[in-house]
Parts: structure tokens; sequence; C-alpha cells
């Protein structure tokens, strides 16, 4: 549609429709940070025993106690990085929200404002990255590393990932109560800490609700926050998160996350929380958000991001980078159980 110079025209705020960036998993349990300025880490894990003190006769000698072994886990980060091109004709056109006439822009503000914006977006897909690493690690069991052949898989136990159930939760006979606390308790004997998070997947949160020894609709026990026997109360929280509520019977509570990521095998988004799984966890476990150092002769130290830029002159273009090196572990891997609750198709 052409524009006519003389009719009356307002500019408005500019509509960037843009998909926000949602870390709910990363931040959640990966809370620690943690920056190196190697190559490669090593994790020394020791898993303890429940030892009690021997008994001894009254004439017979202490009883030796072996200490504890561990085990050693070296990861290296593999770089994360995004650059994106500003070109001469990029500096000439009117951005987005600009006014359309007498403009105070110049070549060197606009060249300024993109850097800007760019340097965000490119930061909002390496967070997405981590978002995306921290659900491979919590549901996969391990973190492959595409372009790169390598793969970090954590030592979890097989009883801690369940692919396989006699009664699913969206079949007669499915029993979301009694896993749970099946699964906490396993949680509790193994690691020594107590779960407090439930977070599913759609369809696995939908079975739950909808599963009579829950639903209160039929007899079912799921509490609000309020603690409210009986009732469900929904809540929608930032961040494509909803906390559906208290489980008392569990001691945990209970989200669902709409969240996906661009998969770049399959083509197609995929949900950072599996639709037919339900993870149980404690928030207060062990699990660090480690950075490695960056491939730079200009870096001077272990950061979580490191911004570059430079001009070529032949074409004329000024590049802008983001890299980082991040790894989402987690130590204690005896601290969550995942489960598929829905039953195959």
């Amino acid at each position: 549609m052409a524009i006519d110079m003389f009719e009356t025209r307002t500019m408005l705020s500019v509509l960037e429709q843009l998909y926000p960036v949602r870390t709910f998993l990363r931040d959640t349990f990966f809370r620690n940070v943690r920056t190196f300025d190697t190559n490669k880490v090593d994790i020394d894990i020791v898993q303890g025993k429940r030892r009690i003190g021997a008994y001894v006769g009254p004439k017979g000698e202490s009883h030796i106690s072996d200490r504890n072994g561990f085990t050693v886990l070296t990861y290296e980060p593999v770089d994360v990085s995004e650059k994106r091109p500003i070109k001469p004709e990029d500096l000439r056109v009117r951005l987005p929200g600009e006014v359309i006439y007498s403009s105070s822009e110049t070549p060197m503000t606009r060249q300024a404002r993109l850097i800007s914006e760019d340097l965000s977006e490119l930061d909002d897909m390496i967070t997405r990255r981590e978002e995306q690493q921290a659900s491979s690690a919590l549901f996969n069991g391990s973190i492959t590393f595409r372009n790169s052949n390598e793969k970090v898989t954590f030592p979890i136990r097989d009883s801690h990932k369940i692919t396989s159930m006699t009664n699913y939760w969206d079949q007669d006979g499915g029993t979301p109560i009694d896993d749970l606390r099946d699964w906490r308790q396993l949680i509790a004997q193994h690691s020594g800490l107590s779960a407090d998070i439930v977070i599913g997947g759609s369809a696995a949160i939908r079975a739950m609700i909808n599963n009579p020894q829950i639903n209160s609709a039929k007899g079912g026990a799921l509490s609000d926050v309020k603690i409210i026997r009986g009732e469900i109360t929904p809540q929608n929280l930032p961040g494509g998160v909803t906390y559906w509520g208290l489980m008392p019977e569990v001691g945990a509570d209970i989200y669902s996350y709409d969240e996906w990521y661009y998969d770049e095998d399959s083509e197609t988004e995929v949900p950072m929380v599996p639709v037919n799984k339900i993870l149980i966890g404690c928030t207060q476990a062990r699990m660090d958000r480690l950075y490695g150092l960056v491939d730079s002769v200009e870096i001077a130290g272990a950061v979580a991001r490191f911004p570059d830029s430079w001009v070529e002159h032949e074409p004329s273009v000024r590049y802008l980078k983001l890299s980082s090196k991040p790894l989402l572990v987690p130590h204690q891997v005896d601290s969550f159980i995942t489960a598929t609750v829905i039953k195959p198709s």
C-alpha cells in the first residue's frame, strides 16, 4: 500500500512478536553458577552408606571401617556461539519503530541500536540452549552436543528412570499418589534428600488430575495452595508455568511447564518437559551451571558470556558474536526420578 504523505499518520510503538525466554527448569534446579578457566572440569562424586557402629565383644578389637570411595567424572563443555552480520544497507534503512519522516537516526545510532538488540537476541538463544540442557540432563540423563559428536552421560540409577509401569495413570488402576510416595521414599533412601516438587508434561498432568485417586469429583485428595482438601485450583505463573496445587500426601508442589525448543535434527518444536513424563525431585540438591573458558585469545578469564565484534572490509561488514561454554550438571543424581506415566501408543 502506497503511503499518502498528506495523510495524518501516527507511528505506534513497535510490535515485536518474539518468543520470550523461559528458564523454569534451569532456575529451579541449576541455581549454582560456577565459571572455570580450564578446558575440562573434574567432579568427585561420593555416594555414602548408612553405616552403623559395629558391636565389639568385651575383649575384642575395634572394627576397622573403610572410607567411602568416590567416582571422578570429567566434563568438557562445548562452545555455544552465535554471530550476526551488520551490513551497510542495515544502517541506511528504517528500523522497526523508527519514524518515517524527519528521523533523527543516523547510521551510527542505528548501528548502536542494532548491536544492542542483536546482543540481547543472541543471549536469549544461548539461554534457551541452557534450558534445553537442563531438560536433557533431567529427563534423558545425558546431554548430546550436536555437531561435535560428543555426549555427557550422568550416572543415574535405572530405578530412577522409569520407562514402563504396570498401571499407567491414564488407565484404570493407576495410582499417582502411591507411585509418587514410593518414588519420594526411593529418593530419600538413595540421596538422603526429601523431594519437594513434581513437574509434569501436559498429558501427564491431565492424567494425574483426572485420576480417581486425586480428582475431587471422584473422591480424590489433591489440595490447592491453601490446603483446601478436595479442590484443584490452578494458578498461571510467569514463564509458561502452571501451579496445580500442594499434594500433602506426597509433600510436594505440583507444576506443569509449557515451553518448547526447536530441535535441529527433527526440525520440529519439542517440549522442554516430555508430555507423557513427570519428574519428582528435590530443589535443594546440588546441581551446577558450569561455564568453561571460551576459545579466544582476547578473553582474560572465565565468564558466562563473551561478546566479540570485528569488521571485515571486502565486503564491508561488522560481525557481532556472543559465545559461552555452558554445561548443566546434576551432581546429586539420586535426588530426582523421572517416569513415563502415560501408556505409549
